[in-house]
């Protein structure tokens, strides 16, 4: 999975401002059991960042897609995001 998304990663425009329409911006949940926010979409802004920060420790457990789903739009800080701030789509 590490591999797949340094791919994605690699092949994605993620420098630059955040506001920028143009910049995508990647945040990371694990899930198993239970969900865990690794990083948000603002947290990261260079690439290399950004490949280091993915390379987080298997849990284990089973595979809960709809949990962490729910996990991550109930507890994502809408306060915070400058695009939303902003009026950026």
């Amino acid at each position: 999975m590490v591999r797949f998304l340094g791919l994605l990663i690699n092949s994605l425009y993620v420098e630059g401002n955040a506001t920028d329409p143009s910049v995508s911006r990647i945040g990371l949940v694990t899930f198993s059991d239970s969900a865990k926010i690794e990083f948000d979409l603002d947290d990261y802004r260079e690439r290399t960042e950004l490949l280091q920060a993915i390379n987080v420790q298997y849990s284990g457990g089973t595979t809960n897609t709809p949990d962490a789903i729910r996990y991550k739009i109930t507890n994502y800080n809408y306060q915070t995001d400058m695009r939303l701030q902003l009026y950026v789509p």
